[in-house]
Order: structure tokens, then sequence, then C-alpha cells
């Protein structure tokens, strides 16, 4: 990035620092976004490494902006008062593209500004790769929670959801959606709040697709399109939900208890369903809505014909093992420490967190986290790990239904599947979807039920267990992590080595 550049930055930082007093011209702003003659990457690396505060600026001025109420007009005023003072300086072919960015601020000035500032945090967002287990970087911008987050938890999502309807561009919705799924663990007390200001953006950009021609839907020419704002809004919507999935009772404190909302949602999606154009966004349309539909008490009328039939009647369990391969997976992509009374993730700390040397599929924080969950239970679960794998040649790397077709061709005898039914107690009690519905004597009991019920072609426990999150809410499979060298062992417990 040239010297030029990069004061123009640094004078734009300044002028972001009061939106009640901003001090920039607009198409100036507009003028040191990347050209397609630039190097893309290049560009966005250098703003994360060597412009955070421009960053922080930008993301402080969106929220800082929302609270403007009565100052609102006079901001648009100062806005375009700035952008027709720079224009009267300028030479000739300047002066055209101020003209002409005087024009789209008639329609309000600030909303523009805020669209404007997407186009920078945008590409640093998904360069940043937040939806990864490591959030923050120490070099590059994001580098902690307080980035993201520049009025904390609630100010800052409330912010946001209140520009939400106003900015009618994707890369705004699209700005929401990262920050929300680097976020989301600190804002989900506060996801009703997202969840209803999602409406709006999604009714508005159904209504344009009403009145546009079949081939005009399918045609979006940039971010203002309203199908391509639909496809965010409903991504954005399925990765809340998504979310919520792991966290079943917040979702019915926050969001189910809410019949109105509940009743408000599912008439907006119904209603995008029919104007959705990606196969993407129609699934996770009917996807969130099937959620409603059976944990809000919607009745089948009321909602799109699609959704209801898509949901699957009766509900059938992958089985003994196949539940097995899930909770195996299910544990080991928590990325989070295994000792239970150990709160620390690799999302909280930014670092990976150790893995299991010998059943590599729990992680730790420490020897000693790993000392204490090997007194009290991993000692089990690991023993009984290692003998399934060696038995049955199998790992958790593989798909369940490999992993499922090699443990059933072993013909375990009675005492494995003991010892793999008490793997499998022991892991459900820890699991923050199963913990506090069963003890893990009960939940082997089931396992086992279960695999008897599979050999003889009946339901077993976990095809006709009433949890209508399991049976109404599809997760999106997630990746095992690959795999490492296994070091020597530790003189207690097993051996810990770097996790993915």
């Amino acid at each position: 990035m040239d010297s030029k550049l990069a004061l123009a930055l640094t004078r734009l930082s300044t002028g972001l620092q009061d939106p009640r007093q901003p001090q920039f011209c607009l198409c100036c702003v507009v003028g040191i976004l990347p050209n397609q003659h630039d190097d893309a990457d290049a560009y966005v690396t250098s703003l994360r490494s060597d412009h955070k505060e421009f960053l922080n600026a930008a993301l402080s001025f969106i929220v800082q902006s929302s609270y403007l109420d009565a100052e609102i007009l006079a901001v648009d005023h100062q806005l375009k008062l700035l952008t027709r003072r720079c224009q009267n300086v300028r030479k000739p072919d300047m002066r055209a593209a101020h003209e002409t960015m005087m024009g789209l601020m008639t329609a309000g000035a600030l909303p523009l500004v805020i669209e404007t500032l997407c186009f920078f945090l945008n590409p640093c967002l998904k360069a940043a790769g937040l939806g990864s287990a490591q959030r923050f970087s120490r070099h590059r911008w994001p580098t902690s929670i307080g980035d993201l987050l520049p009025n904390g938890e609630e100010k800052t999502l409330r912010a946001l959801c209140m520009w939400l309807p106003q900015v009618m561009s994707s890369d705004f919705a699209e700005v929401v959606r990262r920050i929300y799924n680097a976020c989301r663990d600190e804002l989900l007390p506060y996801v009703a709040h997202l969840v209803d200001a999602i409406r709006a953006p999604l009714d508005s950009a159904t209504t344009e697709l009403v009145g546009m021609s079949p081939s005009s839907r399918t045609q979006p020419g940039d971010t203002r399109h309203p199908t391509v704002r639909l496809n965010e809004l409903a991504g954005l919507l399925a990765d809340v939900f998504d979310h919520l999935a792991f966290h079943p009772g917040v979702a019915m404190k926050t969001i189910f208890s809410d019949s109105g909302l509940v009743s408000r949602l599912i008439g907006s999606i119904s209603h995008a369903i029919d104007m959705a154009a990606t196969p993407a966004t129609l699934e996770q349309l009917i996807r969130v809505a099937r959620v409603l539909r059976t944990l809000g008490g919607i009745q089948p009328e009321s909602i799109h014909s699609r959704v209801e039939a898509s949901i699957p009647t009766p509900y059938k369990s992958p089985g003994a093992f196949g539940s097995l391969h899930e909770q195996l997976n299910v544990t080991l992509n928590r990325r989070a420490c295994g000792w239970p009374d150990c709160p620390i993730t690799e999302r909280t700390t930014g670092k990976s967190l150790l893995l299991c040397a010998e059943c590599r599929v729990v992680r730790y924080c420490s020897q000693s986290c790993q000392l204490q969950h090997w007194k009290s239970g991993h000692k089990t679960v690991c023993r009984g790990l290692r003998r399934l794998f060696v038995v049955t040649n199998t790992t958790v790397n593989m798909s369940r239904r490999d992993f499922t077709a090699a443990c059933e061709a072993a013909d375990l005898g009675e005492e494995d599947l003991q010892a793999v039914a008490s793997t499998f107690g022991c892991m459900a009690v820890e699991d923050q979807f199963k913990k506090g519905l069963a003890s893990g004597p009960l939940w082997a009991h089931f396992w086992l039920s279960q695999l008897y019920a599979d050999r003889e072609g009946k339901q077993g426990f976990f095809d006709v267990m009433p949890n209508a999150i399991a049976t109404s809410l599809v997760i999106p499979p997630t990746i095992p992590a690959g795999n490492c060298d296994v070091p020597e062992r530790t003189e207690k417990g097993a051996g810990v080595d770097e996790g993915n």
C-alpha cells in the first residue's frame, strides 16, 4: 500500500471518530477502495496488519451512529456539505464523480456511508477466517473480541440490528453474519434481537422480488439486488438456529417463549420461500421454518406447504454404532477442554488444545486437566475406544457409514459390547446436549437396547426418544480433525499432543 493511500486511511480514521461530526468526503472514501487492477489480497492484508485503527474506527462509527436520533438529519446535511465542498476544489473529472455521489446521497447519506465502510470491513472479516476455532490474531485485525464488539455484546448487537433493515446491501448483512459467527457464544443471550431484526429486511427483499420477472430474480447484478440480500439473510438465520441447537434451553427462553416473534418470523420465511433463487437458500429457509413449526407450535395451515412436506416422520436414528460415531465427532469438534469443570475452549484462548494421544477424541488445555479427567472417567472412555478401534480397525475420522459397517462386521462379543456401551454412557453425560437427561449407566443401557433393536430390525430407544430438536433441526456436518503422530505415553494417564 503506497504512502498516499496510507495517509488517506489515517485521516479517515480521525474523521470517523465522532458520528455526530463526521469529517470526511464520502466520494473520496470510495476512491481509496481497491479497483480491479489492484492486488485485493495484498490490500486486505495491509489493512489488517497496518491499519487496525481504521478498521476499529469504521466499525465503531457504524455502532455509534445507531444512537443518532434527532441529529440524523444534521449529520446527513454535514456529510453532503463536506462532499460538496470537496467537489468545488477538485479537477473537472473528479467533480463529475462527486456530483454522482451527491445524487446517491439524496436517499440518505448515513446508510450509504455504512454500506461503504462495509466494503472495507467485509473482506477483512472474511480473510480473518472467523469461523475457525481460533478467532483472533496477535498481529492482524481483529486481535480481540473488543475489535468486533466495541460497545460490548448487547449494545453492539442492538446497533447492528438497528441498521440491518436500513442498509439495503448484502455486504452489511454479511458483516453482521461474520461478527455473529465469531462472537456467537457471547451474543447468545441477546439472539432474539437479531432474529427479530432479520424479518424486516427479509420482507423487503421478498417484496422487491415479487415485483420482478423470474429472469430478473435469477440475474443479480450487485450486492443491492434483492436475491443477493435474501441469500445472505437466509444464511444468517440458518447460522443462528444452527447454533441454538446446541443451546436448547436458551432457544426456548429467548425465541420460542415469544409466540408473537415465532408467528411473525414464520410468516416472513413462508413468503420468502417462493422467492428463493438457489437450492442453498431454499434449504436454509425450510430448515429454520421446520424448527419454528415443531418447537413454536405453529399450525400446519400457517406455514408453507414445502415446510410441512419436508418434516421427516417417523424419525429414524443412525443406529447404535452410528450414534456412537456422532458422539465421538461431537466431542472431537467441540474443541474445548475435556475436563467438565474447565471452561477453556480454542475460541476463547485463540490457541490449539492438546489432543489425547491414545483415543485422539478428547482435547485438553493442560496435563493437569487431563489427569483430573483421567481419574474421573476418561480412563474408561480412553481404554474402551482404543479397544474398539483395534478390534474393528476403525478411527474417528472415518465416515459414519464406513465406521458403522466396520463395527457391525467385527461381530463384537458381549464383553466388548458392554465396554462400548459404558464408553458411550461416560461421553453422553458430559455432552452439552445430553447431560442432565440421564445417568451414564442409563445411557449405556439405552445404547445397548438400540443395538439389539438394530439387529432385530425394530425401533430402538434412539428412534423413539421424544427429542423435538434432534428430529427437527438438521445440523451441518462437522469436519473431523486430521491425524497427528502419537507421542510417548506420560507416566499418568494417556499422553497428549497438539490438536489440529
